[in-house]
């Protein structure tokens, strides 16, 4: 049984080590973090941490998808937008905000779209066994609506066992809290376990 984490939408990083903690992540786990923002320059942020430097970490400059390929995506200005999104001064365009720009989100501050690549999480999903124990934190900006249903349609949402996430109802206009409380009720009947990330 392999013990994976993917964390989709790690921005700088600032989720793995609170998510280490609350794990007991050790050097057993695989370890993979998606983000498709550039400026971001999460390589290079984990190369220079102490987790970095202590486990194998997979870092994947890709927005997890329900296609691979490339797709546009909006880059927010953290200046412009005024939110809370850490910064270390290196960009003022990778803001939390940023998203797939065809979801139109509601974001403030969202820059003119840029080609980044994709990848199909059903895909990536589909190489692991049920008996594994993937864990999955998910903050990809209202993207979680399409992805969750591609992975329950193509049969491999029994793969994650934990999926901490943060939904993106408020920034999107095809999606309710009556369709949120729809998918969660799909997600824990195929044995997912859901737990809230802010």
């Amino acid at each position: 049984m392999r013990k994976v984490l993917f964390d989709l939408g790690a921005h700088h990083g600032e989720s793995l080590e609170p998510l280490a903690i609350r794990l007991g992540i050790d050097s057993d786990w695989e370890i993979h973090l998606f983000e498709p923002n550039p400026e971001c320059f999460l390589v290079e942020r984990m190369r220079g941490s102490k987790l970095g430097t202590e486990r194998d970490i997979q870092v994947h400059n890709a927005a997890v998808w329900i296609e691979d390929g490339r797709i546009q995506f909006s880059q927010q200005n953290h200046r412009l937008a005024r939110n809370r999104s850490p910064t270390d001064g290196r960009s003022e365009i990778d803001g939390w905000g940023s998203a797939i720009t065809s979801l139109e989100s509601h974001h403030p501050a969202l820059l003119p779209p840029i080609a980044v690549p994709c990848v199909d999480f059903a895909e990536m999903l589909r190489s692991y066994s049920p008996a594994d124990h993937i864990v999955v934190k998910m903050d990809i900006e209202g993207a979680e609506f399409p992805v969750l249903r591609h992975l329950i349609a193509e049969g491999v949402i029994d793969r994650i066992k934990l999926l901490f996430i943060e939904w993106h109802v408020r920034l999107l206009k095809s999606e309710t809290q009556n369709s949120r409380r729809q998918l969660e009720q799909q997600l824990r009947q195929s044995g997912v376990r859901l737990l809230p990330w802010s």
